[in-house]
């Protein structure tokens, strides 16, 4: 695969993982809003930063696997059938025949969640075997 369709595969990724985030974030207002009509919450929301933290993860495992076309590719393709059924509870329910205001959780903010949760586990092995790497080096640099 050339270099230019897999940093094109790498954008696309980044992007449905962002918009599938930001759907889930219009999902809340809009319950928020128009469902128990309550005003917008405020912007220091820290309650949720660690589920933003797990949401935004494939961008970093993305990211730091730019060459690597099938773990580039595969997330692409996992994140654009998120986005997808993002899109497809964020549509209106005359439309799909589902309401998903009305859903606790539907399968693709557990989806998002797994692959979040995957590429965190993905982040943290790639870190340790990095560090390991590292005072591997400099155990070896002071031997000599």
């Amino acid at each position: 695969m050339s270099p230019r369709w897999l940093s094109a595969a790498v954008i696309f990724a980044c992007i449905c993982n962002v918009a599938s985030v930001a759907g889930i974030h219009y999902e809340q207002y809009v319950f928020a809003i128009k469902i128990l009509r309550l005003e917008v919450a405020s912007l220091r929301n820290f309650n949720g930063a660690i589920s933003e933290m797990i949401f935004l993860c494939p961008i970093f495992v993305v990211v730091l696997a730019r060459r690597n076309a099938p773990i580039v590719l595969a997330y692409a393709s996992i994140l654009f059938v998120v986005l997808a059924g993002r899109v497809y509870y964020l549509l209106p329910p005359w439309l799909t025949g589902v309401d998903g205001l009305a859903l606790k959780q539907d399968w693709s903010s557990l989806a998002q969640t797994f692959v979040g949760a995957l590429s965190g586990l993905a982040i943290v092995v790639w870190a340790v075997v990095r560090f390991s790497m590292f005072i591997d080096s400099a155990i070896s640099i002071l031997r000599e």
